[in-house]
């Protein structure tokens, strides 16, 4: 009985902004019974309860079953960091978690949800929806298109992965960088044109001379 808060989650955050846009998170009941929100904490610090659900702070600490609940990074007192961080929503005894979002480095403007309400996996999202249902899934302008790890030749300067720009607009991939198997920083300013390639190659000279449709510019 009471409030065991087991049906509220994080349900959308925006975390990369320029003015006028803000930093908010969205708080969701998926429940169909109300809950009574007073002194939840939300934090990206483990050690200090760094929001204080008040009725300060929001119109009213009371969350519908099925309702929305935004937070502005003005409501919060702090803003979220666009380079990736943990969110703590903690009960307001201050004991326990009852959810958490580790995410990484945020796109300038483009939201991280669940899709639908309260599912389970996060994602980018197609549009910012504060306080409301969310939007769906926004795939990714640029993919990777083809990846040679292990070529014929058995030489490794012959390895490379190619990314695809697959929408209509010039990307800036500068700033970007690949990790795991791989590990580079894409220099800044280097774009990828509609429709067009980047090669990121192990040896990029090497391969330059076995292709003759890659340049100093898409390799």
């Amino acid at each position: 009985g009471g409030n065991t808060y087991r049906n509220l989650v994080f349900n959308e955050i925006l975390a990369h902004t320029d003015p006028p846009q803000v930093d908010y998170i969205e708080l969701f009941n998926y429940g169909s019974t109300s809950l009574n929100l007073n002194n939840m904490i939300i934090t990206d610090d483990p050690t200090t309860n760094r929001f204080v659900l008040t009725t300060n702070a929001v119109p009213t600490t009371t969350l519908p079953g099925r309702g929305f609940m935004l937070l502005t990074e003005t409501q919060l007192g702090f803003r979220l960091d666009a380079a990736g961080e943990t969110l703590f929503l903690k009960h307001p005894s201050g004991q326990r978690v009852i959810d958490a979002l580790k995410f990484g480095a945020q796109e300038n403007g483009v939201p991280l949800g669940r899709y639908p309400d309260g599912a389970a996996t996060w994602t980018r999202l197609n549009a910012a929806t504060p306080g409301t249902n969310n939007a769906p899934y926004k795939p990714p302008a640029v993919v990777i298109n083809e990846i040679m790890y292990d070529p014929v030749s058995s030489d490794d300067n012959d390895e490379f992965l190619e990314l695809h720009n697959r929408s209509a607009d010039t990307v800036n991939v500068g700033g970007w960088h690949i990790r795991d198997a791989v590990s580079y920083n894409i220099p800044a300013d280097t774009f990828i044109p509609p429709g067009g390639y980047l090669v990121i190659a192990k040896n990029a000279a090497h391969l330059r001379t076995n292709y003759a449709g890659l340049t100093a510019l898409n390799c």
